[in-house]
C-alpha cells in the first residue's frame, strides 16, 4: 500500500509541474522564447511519459492487490466450513466430558472421604477424558488458525507478487 501511495504522490507532483509548465508556456511571448524557469517541450514530454509509466505501474499494483484480496476471500469459506464443523464436534465432546467430570466430582464429594475404589476410578477416568477432550479441541483450534495463516500465506506468494 505504501508503494501505491508513493506513486500517487509522484503522479500528483508531476501533474502540478505539468500544469505550471503549461501556464508558463501560455504566458510566454510567441517570439521571445520561454520565460525563465519554464519547461521545455522535451521536459514536458518526458514528464508525461513518466506519468503514464507511473499510472500503469499503479494500476498493475492495484490489480495484484485486488487479486490477492479475491483469493483470500475465496479461501476463507472453505477453510472455515470444514474446520468449524470439526471444532463444534470437539466442543460437544468437551461439554460431555465436563458433564461426566462434574457428576464424578459430585459423587466423590457426597462420599465424604469414604468413596469406593470404583468411584475414585470413575472420577479419575472422567478427569482424563475431560483433559483429552480439551486437548483435542485445542488441537483443532490450532489447526484452524494454522489453516488461516497458511491460506493467507499461499495467497500472497512471492511468485505471484513478482
Amino acid at each position: 500500500m505504501t508503494e501505491i501511495e508513493e506513486l500517487q504522490r509522484r503522479i500528483v507532483s508531476a501533474l502540478d509541474r505539468i500544469g505550471q509548465g503549461v501556464q508558463m508556456v501560455a504566458a510566454a511571448p510567441s517570439a521571445g522564447g520561454l520565460p525563465e524557469g519554464a519547461m521545455s517541450k522535451v521536459d514536458a514530454d518526458t514528464m508525461k511519459l513518466e506519468l503514464r509509466a507511473a499510472l500503469a505501474h499503479s494500476e498493475a499494483l492495484q490489480d495484484k492487490l485486488d487479486a490477492v484480496q479475491d483469493k483470500l476471500t475465496k479461501a476463507e469459506p472453505e477453510i472455515t466450513t470444514s474446520l468449524v464443523a470439526e471444532l463444534e464436534e470437539q466442543i460437544a465432546s468437551l461439554k460431555a466430558a465436563n458433564a461426566e467430570l462434574v457428576a464424578a466430582n459430585t459423587a466423590l464429594r457426597e462420599a465424604n472421604g469414604a468413596a469406593s475404589a470404583e468411584t475414585v476410578d470413575q472420577g479419575m477416568a472422567a478427569e482424563l477424558t475431560a483433559l483429552r477432550a480439551e486437548r483435542a479441541a485445542e488441537a483443532t483450534e490450532m489447526k484452524a488458525l494454522l489453516a488461516v495463516v497458511e491460506g493467507a500465506n499461499r495467497v500472497a506468494t512471492p511468485e505471484e507478487s513478482a
